[in-house]
């Protein structure tokens, strides 16, 4: 396989607020090419399991496709915390459990244009947590309780469209089919 040398040419930044967006160009086997790059903090997902071995999930209207969609959990890791104090917040944030975290993967979301890394965690053992939910002012959720095999019904017709979420949803589903063979 014929590897390409990358080599970046000029990068300039063209808007600075919570996410920035920069222009760069760079060289390629001898040709030219720019392209915006959205930089964005890294993230944190997570996947909610109930004792009984449902899946907590939530709906939530996104203004840039218009439309409410079915997801985990999920949020920016703000400046200071590390992924793991992220994902407790987030997920008392948003749904209004809390519950023991393990690390699922670490994913790009859209890393043709995006810089975000995003951190997938397993809750479990989950209750509600003492206070009621602390959505942003621009959030409005609600909470789905649902079994594993709805969802990942749900991710393969087409009614989870959210790739974060189909992402958590199948590994989730193959840890727990790995560990029962095992």
């Amino acid at each position: 396989m014929h590897k390409k040398e990358y080599r970046t040419i000029n990068s300039e930044l063209i808007y600075n607020g919570p996410v920035k967006l920069r222009l760069d160009t760079f060289g390629v086997n001898g040709k030219i090419f720019t392209k915006e790059v959205v930089e964005h903090n890294a993230s944190v997902g997570i996947i909610p399991i109930t004792n009984n071995g449902e899946i907590v999930l939530i709906k939530q209207y996104r203004h840039a496709v218009d439309e409410y969609l079915i997801e985990i959990p999920a949020g920016k890791i703000e400046n200071g915390e590390n992924p793991y104090e992220a994902a407790k917040r987030e997920l008392e944030e948003e749904t209004g459990y809390n519950g023991d975290l393990t690390p699922l993967t670490q994913c790009y979301l859209a890393p043709g244009y995006d810089t975000e890394m995003m951190h997938l965690f397993i809750a479990k053992n989950i209750c509600r947590a003492d206070n009621s939910l602390l959505m942003d002012d621009d959030e409005n959720i609600s909470n789905m309780i649902i079994k594993l095999d709805d969802a990942l019904c749900y991710c393969f017709n087409g009614d989870i469209r959210d790739c974060k979420t189909i992402t958590a949803i199948l590994l989730y589903h193959h840890t727990k089919s790995s560990s029962k063979a095992k």
